[in-house]
């Protein structure tokens, strides 16, 4: 038997494809509500989280990332390079980048040395971004590649690294646009 990942996956994709067949254009997505996921539903709710029914997506260079199963765990795993902006413009509001982070231990620093190293980068040598930056480590409840288009799908993604980052990029990415820079995640 596929993994249950695998199986959303495929679904989602057979979706995308009947869509496309017959021209549609309305947007199809696969929503699993099993016990896990209200489980994880409770449990944010009884510890202050908001729960999440969001999807977000990462475009992903096709040679530059490597996927990968725990096998007998269910943890999927996905290590790429991405642009950063493509995180940034989950967001329209600083509140939703809060909620992005609301299993991140660490709160945010404020204007700090390092705080404004990662600006300083961010907005003067953008192209050395990804060579100064230790990564964004992202939790989802299901990821999915759709390696036709090099996309990496997040159900709920959380960010639990790298939210001094995201917090002190958000800002500049709203006051100043689009910029391409590279990032590590995992």
């Amino acid at each position: 038997m596929l993994p249950m990942c695998l199986q959303f996956t495929i679904i989602q994709q057979k979706l995308n494809e009947y869509k496309k067949s017959n021209k549609w254009t309305i947007n199809l997505d696969f929503i699993v509500i099993d016990k896990h996921i209200l489980d994880n539903v409770i449990y944010d709710i009884k510890h202050g989280y908001i729960p999440y029914t969001w999807k977000k997506t990462v475009r992903l260079d096709k040679n530059l990332f490597i996927e990968m199963n725990a096998e007998g765990t269910g943890v999927q795993c996905v290590i790429a390079i991405a642009n950063i902006n493509d995180i940034l413009n989950w967001f329209k509001y600083s509140d939703e980048v809060k909620r992005a982070l609301q299993k991140n231990v660490r709160e945010f620093l404020g204007e700090n040395p390092v705080n404004k190293g990662i600006e300083k980068s961010y907005i003067e040598t953008p192209e050395l971004f990804w060579y100064k930056h230790n990564s964004i480590i992202i939790f989802a409840d299901n990821i999915s590649i759709d390696k036709d288009n090099s996309i990496l799908v997040l159900r709920n993604p959380q960010i639990v690294n790298g939210g001094q980052t995201i917090r002190t990029l958000f800002p500049i990415y709203v006051k100043n646009g689009r910029r391409d820079n590279m990032l590590k995640f995992y």
